[in-house]
């Protein structure tokens, strides 16, 4: 197993253990939802249904990760969430309780597949063990990524910000370049990466899309329409679907051909494409390294 390997599988069962927790503020938000009935409140929730689609999926809960996408589809037909029936309701709480359902059976197998079951008592409940057997390696490996993100490696290393407001993503994205060989700076959302990006010019951003605040759009439209950050590359991770390829609502299409957007990966990842992607991105500055180096 290689170090990003042992890595990931910290950090994935560390997102696990935290699904719960997840699910329940969900199921609270769509019950505030149903009582509300706002367009805003809508949005939200279906902002919130749309973080499980592509880290689910990356961490390897696609049972999770599907339900949150049928979510999704009944929302949209819903339009606004005026037009949405007493059977759209419905149907959406039975999705959120099946979330549940999938996430016992996950955490059985994997309460099951982890060693030193006397760390956590038998009356825990099943994340709570996974948290309380994970914690202490999770604490370590995110340790160890601050401090390679805050130590002053050498300058000439391309330096990538990853941005996504789910820190298990940004842990695994983040531990994954940086055993590539890349400096990593990881930001929580569109607001926070433009705050670092003027402090330090990064060689690189890598986006999330959807986040709560200062979304992928409001991060690659300020980039794109500043100067003296208007050429960095970008790469935006998304599990927005493009159904059957074609790109309906033309999210790619404006990404890449009007913002300039120099890649557009779809979640759940897949590292070696990321990767092949930064190497794209980057090559002219690796270029440059290579001859002065």
């Amino acid at each position: 197993m290689s170090d990003f390997e042992a890595q990931f599988e910290i950090i994935r069962r560390q997102y696990i253990g935290s699904l719960g927790s997840k699910i329940d503020d969900a199921c609270a938000l769509w019950d505030d939802t149903l009582l509300r009935q706002t367009h805003d409140r809508f949005e939200l929730f279906k902002m919130k249904v749309h973080s499980f689609v592509g880290s689910a999926a990356t961490f390897g809960c696609e049972d999770i990760s599907q339900f949150a996408h049928q979510i999704e589809d009944l929302i949209d037909d819903a339009g606004d969430g005026s037009a949405i029936t007493e059977t759209t309701q419905l149907k959406i709480s039975l999705l959120l309780e099946k979330m549940r359902s999938a996430l016992a059976k996950i955490l059985t197998n994997e309460t099951h597949r982890m060693s030193a079951p006397d760390t956590a008592t038998p009356a825990s409940p099943p994340e709570t063990a996974l948290l309380q057997k994970n914690s202490t390696l999770y604490d370590l490996v995110k340790d160890r990524f601050v401090e390679q993100e805050e130590a002053a490696t050498p300058a000439q290393k391309p330096l990538i910000l990853v941005v996504d407001d789910d820190e298990q993503i940004r842990m695994a994205v983040g531990s994954f370049l940086a055993t590539k060989g890349f400096r990593v700076q990881t930001a929580v959302d569109g607001r926070d990466a433009l705050n670092k990006i003027m402090k330090k010019l990064p060689d690189l951003v890598v986006t999330d899309y959807l986040m709560p605040q200062g979304a992928g759009h409001y991060l690659i439209s300020k980039l794109r329409n500043m100067p003296n950050t208007k050429s960095i590359p970008i790469i935006v991770l998304t599990g927005h679907r493009l159904k059957g390829g074609d790109d309906p609502h033309g999210l790619k299409r404006a990404l890449v051909g009007e913002m300039h957007v120099n890649d557009f990966l779809m979640k759940p990842l897949n590292f070696e494409t990321l990767y092949n992607s930064v190497k794209r991105c980057l090559q002219p500055s690796l270029d440059r390294l290579q001859k002065h180096g």
